[in-house]
């Protein structure tokens, strides 16, 4: 039984993500360059796998790096458009728009987010460390901008005028509600204050959850009196010897806090 990756990762992002190894995998027969088209990183390409997967077989830990920084130039190109319309602020080119930017930026974190939840590892951890607090600076300098934030304002403020379908009109509140909580309409003083936060808050949170990690996978219960498997399945005892002398045990089973271990033993 392999560590767990990430301990507060979704049972269904899990399976989600088991899901979506299989139909890569079923796609064909091994890694093949046809497979993915238009640039040599797998996580910027075009996929030309089923459904759109992920060409998880294809992507190496050192493509997530160069991925990030190409795929946060590209959002910041969005927003600079946006902001640069010389088009008054309406629904459509500014919160419909930006709705939609940084779409390509959006595709990698959550590849990243999945694989990183569901099969990390020493390298992907140390990514994630060395880019929370550059995700978080990328993210102030959208929801600080000045610019797009008298944009995305302008808009909200005549809403009551703009005959938006409720779909809409939902996306501008939630939009303008967004910005105004992360900040925008601060002084210069509290942005900088709120930009120090964040990469601090950036900073803890992804070593708390690196340290919250490391204690679930440390964690064993291990039985030495045979009683006291009650009717456990020979398959998952075998486990539980295994995983014993994985731990430097001469006898005995051990169970971890990972499900397919600890959930039989608690039934």
């Amino acid at each position: 039984m392999t560590p767990l990756t990430r301990s507060y990762f979704p049972l269904t992002r899990t399976i989600a993500l088991t899901a979506l190894v299989a139909l890569t995998a079923c796609a064909g027969d091994g890694p093949t360059p046809s497979r993915v088209s238009g640039h040599e990183n797998p996580l910027l390409a075009e996929w030309h796998t089923d459904f759109q997967v992920p060409p998880f077989d294809l992507i190496e830990n050192d493509h997530y790096e160069p991925a990030f920084a190409e795929a946060m130039a590209m959002h910041k190109a969005d927003i600079e458009a946006i902001v640069a319309n010389p088009e008054a602020p309406s629904f459509e080119n500014t919160i419909e728009t930006l709705e939609a930017a940084g779409a390509m930026y959006t595709r990698v974190g959550r590849v990243f987010g999945a694989k990183r939840g569901a099969h990390t590892n020493d390298t992907m951890d140390a990514i994630n460390r060395d880019l929370a607090p550059v995700r978080a600076a990328h993210s102030d300098d959208i929801n600080l901008n000045p610019d797009l934030w008298m944009r995305v304002k302008a808009v909200y403020d005549q809403r009551d005028d703009l005959d938006l379908t409720p779909e809409q009109a939902k996306l501008l509140e939630e939009t303008h509600k967004r910005f105004v909580r992360r900040g925008a309409d601060l002084d210069d003083q509290a942005k900088a204050r709120v930009r120090v936060i964040n990469g601090e808050m950036a900073e803890l949170s992804t070593a708390f959850g690196d340290n919250v990690l490391a204690e679930t996978n440390a964690y064993e219960l291990h039985v030495t009196d045979q009683a006291d498997l009650g009717n456990l399945p020979d398959n998952l005892v075998a486990l539980a010897a295994e995983e014993a002398e994985r731990r430097g045990h001469d006898s005995g089973w051990s169970f971890t806090l990972q499900r397919p271990s600890i959930n039989p033993f608690l039934e």
